[in-house]
């Protein structure tokens, strides 16, 4: 009986006994190896299925906080500005002079105001005084009070309707990145398990 036994085992292993052991260990090493890669298999499947559903849950969520869409904004109405012919400038002071000339009425004893100032009189008054004519009365302009042409053209604030688009604008972005990341996230720690899973199958 035990002839037969011999004569049916390969010729290496009735040479080598410790043969079998060897090829048992192989044996068991790629049963090994198999199970390792179907559990790492498995892992990928159920990490692209969290996925998966983190994708849909994001997108139900869009669907549900997506806001209407913004009415048009009213046109804007610009300021009627009174005709060129009605803003005449006054009259020009003469040449290097930094002074205008503005009508006064002829002053009396009698007048309850003040006398008329000194500059008011006809004749030199000094180093580069210039007189002014009958009446009128010598004042200094300031570049400070005519208003710049740029204050004339300057648009008009936006109106209370415009500014509550422009915050609800700004939140609805907001919430659009901040699901954004949120994805982006859960990518990422699908990933990680992943890994982790494939890791320890290899131990």
């Amino acid at each position: 009986m035990s002839i037969c036994c011999n004569n049916s085992l390969p010729s290496n292993f009735r040479d080598k006994p410790e043969a079998i052991i060897q090829e048992s260990n192989v044996q068991r090493c790629w049963v090994a190896a198999a199970a390792a890669e179907l559990e790492a298999a498995a892992n990928r499947r159920r990490a692209a299925a969290i996925v998966t559903r983190a994708k849909q849950r994001v997108q139900h969520w869009f669907d549900v906080a997506r806001l209407p869409p913004l009415p048009k904004s009213p046109p804007r109405t610009t300021t009627a500005f009174p005709s060129p012919n009605l803003l005449r400038p006054p009259p020009s002071p003469p040449p290097n002079s930094s002074v205008v000339w503005s009508p006064v009425t002829a002053w009396s004893p009698s007048s309850p105001s003040l006398p008329p100032s000194p500059i008011c009189m006809s004749g030199p008054l000094g180093t580069g005084a210039t007189p002014a004519p009958q009446g009128f009365s010598l004042t200094t302009q300031s570049s400070h009070d005519h208003g710049s042409p740029s204050d004339q053209s300057c648009p008009p604030p936006p109106s209370h309707d415009d500014c509550i688009r422009f915050i609800m604008e700004a939140q609805h972005h907001s919430i659009l990145q901040a699901q954004a990341e949120w994805v982006a996230a859960t990518e990422r720690l699908a990933q990680v398990e992943e890994a982790s899973a494939a890791h320890i199958s290899r131990l």
